[in-house]
């Protein structure tokens, strides 16, 4: 009984959606755009500067092991 209830209480807009061509097509496209704006402003910035960070750790250390190499080659 709550089930019909709460079906007959709930708000029209997602029927009109659902049966307008237009509206549906017009949410997909909101929907979308949303996803994309959020990729590009929020999650792509953090994931390059995620990656240049570890490439630079990686670029230190590989700086110093070289660097630890040519002071053995060096004292030799």
């Amino acid at each position: 009984m709550n089930f019909l209830i709460d079906k007959m209480q709930r708000p029209k807009l997602f029927h009109m959606i659902r049966t307008n061509p237009v509206l549906l097509l017009g949410a997909g496209l909101v929907c979308t755009t949303s996803i994309v704006i959020t990729y590009m402003k929020i999650i792509r910035p953090a994931m390059q500067r995620r990656k240049s960070d570890e490439a630079q750790v990686y670029g230190e250390y590989l700086f110093q092991e070289e660097s630890k190499k040519f002071a053995i080659k060096s004292n030799s």
